[in-house]
């Protein structure tokens, strides 16, 4: 099972509207306990996340649902990742952490920075993979994903960022023009991939809140979950392979 921080629905509230007034059971119908929800750091699962954003544009008759919620969030949705993001000299460094760290975030989504995109001159993209084992309709979980990331990009440096395009792995769920809107810039759908492409410029973009002292001790921290994450999984597999030793010696055992 895949799981992501119940930051993740930061703002679900708002954007679901005040009619509903019993928005805990829109979650609890896509399996979400709302007592969870307050605690941002809580992990629950992906899918059900997946599912109640489905659900909110269903029963709020939004369809671009996913994109408005980007837009209720703030980059402190992250929550420590948020620190070291801002922390960063450029955008370059901000991407690069985002690549490696953002599975603190969730474990099933990966961003890769492909610095030579065949598609564009002179153009860098940034690729968004999200696994949600089970879970066959993810059109808003991508909508809200890649929408977040467009307009936190936009704040870290002071929305003096452009986007060539943007490429979608679905056909749109709202109006096109609700998505070139929103992006400021073409949007193509049924693409492999979620896909944002910049000029590889905005790169180098420094970012005014950068602090080399912040983002060192930022980094310590992950790397130091990561050690602690690792070591977890270790013993796991250890306990599994002493379990099943032991199951097979009862067996071997028994025939004997």
């Amino acid at each position: 099972m895949t799981w992501i921080r119940a930051g993740a629905l930061q703002g679900f509230e708002q954007v679901l509207g005040p009619q509903y007034v019993d928005h805990g059971a829109v979650l609890r119908k896509s399996g979400i306990d709302p007592g969870k929800c307050s605690d941002p750091d809580e992990l629950i699962p992906l899918k059900a996340v997946a599912q109640v954003l489905e659900a909110g544009a269903t029963v709020s008759g939004i369809p671009d649902f996913g994109l408005r919620l980007s837009a209720a969030q703030g980059l402190d949705m992250l929550g420590a990742l948020s620190v070291l993001l801002q922390s960063s000299k450029s955008l370059h460094e901000a991407f690069f952490d985002v690549s490696r760290y953002l599975r603190f975030h969730s474990d099933g989504y990966d961003v890769s920075l492909d610095l030579q995109c065949s598609m564009f001159e002179n153009c860098c993209s940034l690729k968004f993979d999200i696994n949600v084992p089970g879970q066959a309709c993810i059109r808003q979980l991508i909508d809200g994903c890649i929408g977040f990331t467009y307009r936190s990009i936009s704040a870290l440096v002071d929305n003096q960022f452009d986007v060539k395009h943007v490429f979608l792995p679905h056909t749109p769920v709202a109006e096109e023009s609700v998505y070139r809107r929103f992006f400021r810039a073409p949007v193509s759908f049924g693409h492999t991939s979620a896909l944002l492409v910049v000029h590889r410029s905005v790169l180098e973009t420094p970012l005014k809140t950068g602090s080399p002292q912040v983002r060192r001790m930022a980094r310590m921290y992950f790397e130091d979950q990561f050690l602690v994450r690792s070591r977890v999984r270790i013993h796991n597999q250890n306990m599994t392979t002493a379990a099943n030793a032991h199951a097979d010696r009862k067996t071997l055992g028994h025939l004997s």
